[in-house]
Formats: structure tokens, C-alpha cells, sequence
């Protein structure tokens, strides 16, 4: 006879940050939804949507959910008061954009309860999918019109629905995301929209309506979405508010993760202007929610801050691009952070023996380590047999052994003996074509030699030491005289603050008196740009490898350090430098060595001869169609809208864009994204972009 009980399973987290946070549960937002319909709605409905698509998914995802105002006003991040008087008042008047979304379907009803009379909860309708924006409707329509065939049946508008299925979905939607004038109420579907414009066609929509629905998914795009904790929509929503929540999830879905080679882009650039035009808000208020995440996160939590202001550097149209980390892990609220530390204290984070976990277990009934000795003691994984730690290159009795040695047991690296830790002075070399460092330092005159500083061995070092040596000796040089210096020396600024604003002055603009600015700024205290804060603390070798292959190499972007954020950072600064115009005679005898490589003029596809294949076009068009979902519609209007693939030599893709302001752009602030989008969507590991403007 069968055991017809229900077996019971019993959830445990055995780490007490995944009990507090409970990664299992998350919840979705599709990017189009966050990209395209947040300048329609106020933060509260985003985050409202949010939440009645939460309701509707316990209620086994039907459409519909029944919910309380207080409990509605909760997902809103609203008082209740306020979420009756705005918003419930817009979902039953029906004309705001939030009615798109929600609708009521019917009244409470009051009822008696003993002596209590009661209310029940409200039954709402929610829209699962998304509907177009106001604005791509309008866009579609146009689309439509201007490629209208000439004879207008059921079969020609099929046709037309295809081939728009094959465009990039932004070239079908609006340019600007900004709420735009509705061109007809009630075109929420591509449907909506061929009924609209091909009224003719209108009533025979049975060939042309699976056409309509796949256009419609090709431009809304579901799959792409972004998936955030439960923790952070219940628990953060609340304490900061709708805002700068939303801001925070609209900022961490333009990051990205590849779980296969671990490669993470936490780090975005963003425009003056960008996320204004996104949430429909002043600079003043941006600011304000910026400021709140800052201070927002409990001070010593265990995951740090939400966000980081890593540079900001004014551009040519006076628009000033700033560069945040992001991050991706959601720290502990101030009152969870209590409870996590306690069950630290207690030991949470030790597994505890228990009949349910059987495993492992000896026959005495106690748990048995992984890894066990013959007397039952607990052995590292990397032991000898006495029980005590052997490193990972050892020999069999334990001792470390070096990875070369010379035959009088001095440890050699790779590269010699003063060239083990040289590496990119190696990867230099390599690029060169010479066998060492030695042999690429032969063919420098002996005079200059002694700027690679490989003979003293202080290229390792930092370069705020190696070109400074200590604060004082960096004050003398910069010729600040007393009693400034003394007051400097006595407040024990490091030497890598000084040299991080010794950086900062001598490459930004408008300073009539540097020496002055950085006087008041080390006697302040005030930190220094982290950018420049980085660049100090860099390797002399880092800055020397860096300045050569910039001058050496046009452009250096095959080099193996290319992709760095280091050289990526340097470069930003520093690259377009000449060698004479560098810092701390950094580049001295750079402009002595002959260009090795040099860049040749772009040629065009029709100068080679031969059109741009086909199926290349098509791929470049759909690069651009994902790189449009990766970044803020704006940064893509203004970069990215018109580039188009002029002509593909090997892997590498040539494309076209307006001006050298866009070229520049684009290699400095955008490559590493649109290279790795390229990569994943041609399937070619080692595809490259290089991008050409137009001869003045």
C-alpha cells in the first residue's frame, strides 16, 4: 500500500545575509517598461505597476487581484492619504497614462462582522504586458504612412509588418523618450496602430493580425528585462523613497554581468541632461535624490554604498559627463543590519548538526568534517602530513619551492632576473616583436634609459613616488614656500592625496593660479578625484607602458592591456598627450623613438570596390537595436542613432559617425560595450570596431 501523505520540505539558509535578504525571491521589469514609460508616469506609479503586477502573479497571474488602499499605497511608497487624494483618483478617472495600467473593476463591499461593520478589499485589473508609449505609437504611425504601399489590402499591410520586423526596433520607436502628443487615444498595440492609420484594412485583420502581434513583441521587447530582490522593493522602497529607489534601479539596469567569464560593467557614463529627460524631473530634484542613496546606506554596512561619483569632465557643448560605480548587491536596511550582526554573534554562519542533514555524519551520530585525518581531526585542504599548511607550489615535505631557480638558488622570473615583475613593460616588448626587455631597451639610447627606471628597479613602484619621492620633495617642486608648506607637512597629507591633486591642477582648465588651488585644497582636507586618486597610485611602469603605447601604437587597441580599466582610465586623460606635455618628465625620449605603427586613412566600402555584405548590415543593425536597450535613449540618440557600418576588414568593423566629437565619444566612453554587444551577437571572440568621421 502507497503513502499517500505530501512530503514536506523545509526551506534553510545557512548563510545569515541570505536569511535576512532571501535571494529567492525577486521580481521583473522589462527594460522597455523602464526605458520608454517612465517619463509617462510619476515614480510612485512605476513602482505601483510594479507592485500590482506583484499582487496579480500571488493571485496565480490572473489579470485581476483584490487589495486594500493601505496596501496599494505601500508598493507606491505612498502615505495612504496621498496615494487616495493623486493617484487612486487618476486610476478611476481613467485619463491619466497610470490608467493604461490599471483599472478598477469593482467597488468594495461593506459587510458586518458581530458588532464591527467591515470593508472588503477592492478589486483591481492590471495590465501584464506592456502597451506602447504615447510617443513610439505616434513614431509607428509615421513609419507606417511613409512607407504605405501603393495598393493598400490585407496582404500588402502583412508584407509591411514584415519587413518593419526586421528593422532594429529603434528605428520604429520615438527618438526622444519624452512624453509626445498623443495622436489618437487607445493605440496601444501595433494592432491599435494598423487599425489607425490602414482603416480600410481595419475589420479584415485575421492575415495581417500575427504579423502586427510579432511587431509589437519585436519593438516592446519582453525579453530583455531586469530582475531586482523582493528585499529591495519591500524593505529599501520605503526608506528612500520612490525616487531615488527608482533611480537606483533605473542605474543598475544599465549594467551588466556575463556569469560565463565573469566580466562585470558596473561603471556607466552619463550626460547632463540623460536622466532628467528620463524621469521627467529638474537637475535640482536629481540631485536630491543622488544625495539621499548616498547618505542612505547604514555606515559600516557589509556591502558599502549604493552608488559612487568616479569622474566628471565637461564636454566641448558644455555638458558635463559624469562617471558612477553602481552597485549591484543590495546592502541591509539600518534595522536588518542589527539582526544580521547578532546572528553573526551567535554563529548563524556555523552549520549546525541536525537530524536533517544526515550527511557526512560518523558512526557516533557527530558531523564529520570534509576533510578528516585518521584520528578524526580536521586537516586543510592543503596540509602536509604533520597537519600544518603547505603552500600551494611545495614539495613533498612541505617546503615552497620557487617557480625557477638559478643554479645558487636565487629565484629568477620569467623575463630575467630584474624583469620578473615588469609585466607590461613584457607586454610592450611582446608588441614590439622583441624576445625581452633588454633587447627593446638596446635600441634606446643610454642617456634615456634611465626613464624606464628597470636598472633601479623602481618601476614597480608607485608613480607618485617614483616622480615625487615624498611630500615635501613634491611641494619644493611645485615652488610652495612657507608657511603653507609647514602648515601642509604638519597635517600629514599623504603622498599619494598630493600627487592625486598635483594631477587634478595641472590638467584642469580654468585655473589661473594651481599652485593656490592646491594649496587650499590639502589644507582642507578635501579628498581628491578618485579618478586622479587611482592615477597616482599607479605603477610608474603602468604610466611609462601607457605613454609609449599611445605614441608607439595607432591605435593601441590591440594590445593586451587595452581593455584595462587602468589603461582605459589613463588613456581618458592622458592620451591624447604629447610627450614633451606629460607630467614629471614621464614621457622623456618617447619623441626620439620612430612611430612603429601609424593609422591609415579610412576608406570606404565604395572605395574598396565592394558594398558592405548584406548579412554584415543586418548585424550592425542589430547591435545598434541591443545597444539601444544597454544605455539611456538620449546617450544613443546623440551617439549612436546614425552610425552605420561603412565596411568590415576581417574582424574588424568600420563604422561611420557624424563628426570627430562622436568618434571620440564613442572610443573613449562607449567601445568596451559596443565591442562586447558585437562580439556576443557575431559570435566572433575577437571581433573589433574602429570608428571614422567625415574629412573636415
Amino acid at each position: 500500500m502507497h503513502d499517500e501523505r505530501p512530503a514536506v520540505f523545509t526551506a534553510v539558509y545557512t548563510q545569515p545575509y541570505n536569511e535576512v535578504v532571501q535571494p529567492g525571491q525577486v521580481w521583473k521589469i522589462s527594460k522597455y517598461f523602464l526605458r520608454r514609460w517612465t517619463p509617462y508616469l510619476t515614480p510612485s506609479q512605476v513602482w505601483l505597476v510594479i507592485g500590482a503586477r506583484q499582487l496579480s502573479y500571488f493571485n496565480q497571474r490572473r489579470p485581476w487581484f483584490r487589495a486594500y488602499d493601505k496596501a496599494l499605497a505601500q508598493a507606491a511608497g505612498q502615505h495612504v492619504k496621498v496615494f487616495r487624494r493623486t493617484t487612486k483618483k487618476e486610476i478611476v478617472a481613467g485619463t491619466s497614462p497610470i490608467a493604461t495600467f490599471l483599472s478598477k473593476e469593482a467597488d468594495p463591499v461593506y459587510y458586518r462582522d458581530d458588532i464591527v461593520t467591515r470593508q472588503s478589499e477592492t478589486r483591481y485589473r492590471v495590465r501584464l504586458d506592456d502597451p506602447l508609449t504615447p510617443g513610439d505609437a505616434a513614431a509607428l504611425a509615421y513609419w507606417l504612412r511613409r512607407h504605405c504601399p501603393e495598393r493598400i489590402t490585407a496582404a500588402t499591410v502583412h508584407d509591411l509588418l514584415r519587413e518593419a520586423a526586421q528593422l532594429p526596433a529603434y528605428l520604429l520607436r520615438a527618438a526622444d523618450p519624452s512624453p509626445a502628443p498623443v495622436e489618437a487615444p487607445g493605440l496601444l498595440s501595433v494592432a491599435d496602430v494598423v487599425a489607425y492609420v490602414f482603416s480600410a484594412v481595419g475589420e479584415d485583420s485575421s492575415s495581417w493580425c500575427e504579423a502586427a502581434d510579432a511587431l509589437h513583441t519585436h519593438i516592446v521587447a519582453p525579453e530583455h528585462a531586469h530582475f531586482e530582490l523582493q528585499y529591495f522593493r519591500r524593505r529599501w522602497l520605503a526608506e528612500l523613497g520612490p525616487g531615488p529607489a527608482l533611480l537606483l534601479t533605473y542605474l543598475r539596469s544599465l549594467c551588466y554581468y556575463n556569469e560565463d567569464s565573469g566580466e562585470i560593467r558596473d561603471e556607466i557614463t552619463l550626460q547632463t541632461g540623460d536622466l532628467e529627460a528620463v524621469f521627467q524631473v529638474s537637475s535640482r530634484t536629481l540631485r536630491r535624490w543622488f544625495h539621499r542613496l548616498e547618505e542612505a546606506a547604514p555606515a559600516g554596512n557589509l556591502l558599502g554604498a549604493f552608488f559612487a561619483t568616479r569622474d566628471s569632465v565637461k564636454q566641448p557643448d558644455q555638458k558635463v559627463a559624469t562617471t558612477y560605480w553602481i552597485n549591484l548587491k543590495t546592502p541591509l536596511v539600518a534595522a536588518d543590519l542589527e539582526t544580521y550582526r547578532q546572528r553573526l554573534a551567535d554563529g548563524a554562519c556555523r552549520e549546525e548538526t541536525d537530524e536533517k542533514f544526515p550527511t557526512g555524519q560518523r558512526p557516533d551520530g557527530r558531523k564529520v568534517p570534509h576533510s578528516i585525518g585518521g584520528d578524526g581531526q580536521k586537516v586543510p585542504n592543503d596540509a602536509s602530513g604533520d597537519g600544518r599548511k603547505v603552500p600551494h607550489t611545495a614539495t613533498p615535505g612541505g617546503q615552497q619551492v620557487p617557480y625557477t631557480r638559478r643554479g645558487d638558488g636565487q629565484k629568477v622570473g620569467a623575463w630575467g632576473t630584474k624583469e620578473g615583475g615588469y609585466k607590461y613593460y613584457r607586454t610592450l616588448a611582446v608588441a614590439l616583436g622583441k624576445d625581452s626587455i633588454a633587447k627593446f631597451l638596446e635600441e634606446i639610447p643610454t642617456i634615456q634609459q634611465y626613464a624606464w627606471h628597470t636598472t633601479s628597479g623602481r618601476a614597480i613602484e608607485p608613480f607618485a613616488a617614483v616622480a615625487a619621492g615624498s611630500v615635501k620633495d613634491l611641494l619644493a617642486t611645485l615652488d610652495i614656500q612657507e608657511p603653507a608648506r609647514g602648515q601642509i607637512l604638519a597635517l600629514g597629507v599623504s603622498l599619494d592625496e598630493a600627487m592625486a591633486w598635483t594631477l587634478y591642477t595641472l590638467q584642469e582648465p580654468g585655473l589661473d593660479h594651481p599652485a593656490g588651488y592646491l594649496v587650499r585644497r590639502l589644507r582642507a582636507g578635501d579628498s581628491p578625484p578618485p579618478a586622479f586618486l587611482q592615477l597616482a597610485r599607479m605603477t610608474w611602469e603602468q604610466w611609462r607602458a601607457y605613454a609609449a603605447a599611445c605614441y608607439l601604437f595607432a591605435p593601441p587597441e590591440h594590445l593586451p592591456f587595452a581593455d584595462d580599466a587602468a589603461f582605459v582610465l589613463w588613456r581618458e586623460h592622458y592620451g591624447s598627450f604629447r610627450p614633451a606635455e606629460l607630467p614629471f618628465d614621464l614621457g622623456a625620449g618617447l619623441a626620439d623613438l620612430p612611430p612603429l605603427f601609424t593609422q591609415s586613412a579610412p576608406t570606404s566600402s565604395m572605395d574598396a570596390g565592394e558594398a558592405v555584405a548584406p548579412a554584415d548590415r543586418a548585424l550592425w543593425r542589430h547591435v545598434l537595436d541591443e545597444l539601444s536597450l544597454q544605455m539611456t535613449q538620449t546617450t544613443f540618440n546623440s551617439w549612436l542613432r546614425d552610425a552605420h557600418l561603412l565596411a568590415r576588414e576581417g574582424e574588424q568593423f568600420v563604422v561611420a559617425v557624424r563628426d570627430d566629437a562622436a568618434r571620440d565619444w564613442l572610443e573613449h566612453r562607449l567601445q568596451e560595450p559596443i565591442v562586447r554587444t558585437l562580439r556576443t551577437i557575431a559570435e566572433e571572440p575577437a571581433a573589433a570596431v574602429r570608428f571614422v568621421a567625415p574629412p573636415p
